[in-house]
């Protein structure tokens, strides 16, 4: 009996510890957000590149291979199933 109460108490203890720790992380991410100093906007973005005043622009050198993965998984299809359909 001791023993099953060590035992929730820990992971009470854990639990607690884990939930202090994601909104530490949640509240880090949304004031970067509000200060502008986020990173998450210049992570590498599949069929764009960043133009000289740092916006987005469309790379016209990735575009079939964007098209060739997103328009199945537009069109309703699983990455799963885009995998196992037979290739051309």
């Amino acid at each position: 009996m001791c023993e099953t109460y060590v035992t929730l108490s820990i992971e009470s203890i854990s639990q607690s510890e884990n939930d202090l720790r994601s909104d530490s992380i949640n509240w880090g991410i949304k004031q970067k957000a509000a200060q502008g100093t986020s990173k998450l906007n210049n992570r590498k973005c599949h069929g764009y590149k960043n133009g000289m005043d740092g916006e987005l622009i469309i790379n016209e050198e990735e575009t079939k291979n964007v098209q060739l993965i997103f328009n199945p998984f537009l069109d309703g299809n699983s990455l799963l199933g885009m995998l196992k359909k037979p290739k051309n």
